[in-house]
């Protein structure tokens, strides 16, 4: 455990440091991709499956008819 705690700080670091030096506001973009994941992945769908976006898609397709 200490050393993913070790791995997950350097990661974490430097997503900061990467988005700083960007001008990007972390809340801001982590908000948005989790907005845009919901989207994607609606849980109606989603929960419990393993299928990517594109077979989602058809699935819903399929289910609207």
């Amino acid at each position: 455990m200490d050393k993913i705690r070790e791995e997950l700080t350097d990661v974490i670091n430097y997503c900061v440091l990467m988005a700083d030096a960007c001008g990007l506001d972390i809340d801001e973009i982590v908000q948005a991709k989790i907005k845009r994941n919901n989207e994607k992945y609606p849980v109606e769908l989603a929960k419990g499956s393993k299928e990517k976006y594109d077979q989602l898609k058809k699935l819903k397709q399929k289910d609207n008819g």
